[in-house]
């Protein structure tokens, strides 16, 4: 009975395994079939394939690209931020003097409505600076890690925008301590028509 039941389990093994090989070998056959029909036909197709096949194995070996090989067309364009690296730099210098404009207003939003109205454009202004400086270093970085230039530009104007944020975090504070209907009264002037959204959150 053991004899009997080895029998069994090393037949069903090996006709598995033959199974297993017929199956491979028929692919084998099949695959010279279609590529001898191609051949014969003078068909361009395999060719086709084998040049996009090796064209695949080519590229995967390939590096990332440095920056400086990438070319123009597939980079970001940051001129509508900045034209120049050197303009950059103007801008970032003009931070500290616009800070200290805003800062003159301190403790004085609530004088009058000609007062608070100087003050809001002295935030604009200089926030719309500050963004502007921070995002064109910020992308610079971003595009290009290794760049040791880049990298400068962004912590210089992580160190700025923190300066003038500390400087400035009197402003919504105060705002929102200026009673609800004086600002109100003062919000539905024209000229305060470019601010009143702004104004109106802190309602």
């Amino acid at each position: 009975n053991l004899i009997s039941f080895m029998s069994i389990i090393l037949f069903n093994g090996l006709t598995s395994f033959f199974n297993f090989f017929k199956v491979r070998i028929r692919r084998f056959y099949i695959f010279s079939d279609i590529r001898y029909y191609f051949l014969k036909q003078k068909l361009p197709v395999l060719k086709i394939f084998l040049k996009f096949h090796q064209k695949g194995k080519i590229m995967n070996t390939n590096k990332i690209p440095d920056r400086s090989e990438v070319p123009e067309n597939d980079k970001w364009n940051l001129s509508s931020l900045f034209t120049s690296d050197s303009q950059w730099e103007s801008s970032l210098k003009e931070i500290p003097s616009l800070t200290q404009k805003l800062l003159s207003f301190k403790g004085r939003l609530s004088e009058s409505s000609e007062t608070f109205l100087a003050a809001l454009k002295a935030f604009e202004n200089l926030n719309l600076k500050m963004e502007t400086v921070y995002h064109y270093a910020s992308l610079l970085q971003s595009q290009d890690a290794d760049n040791s230039d880049s990298n400068d530009k962004y912590g210089r104007a992580m160190i700025s925008y923190t300066q003038m944020s500390s400087e400035t975090s009197f402003f919504e504070p105060e705002l929102q301590s200026i009673d609800e209907k004086l600002l109100a009264e003062w919000i539905s002037k024209p000229e305060f028509a470019d601010y009143k959204i702004f104004i109106q959150k802190f309602l």
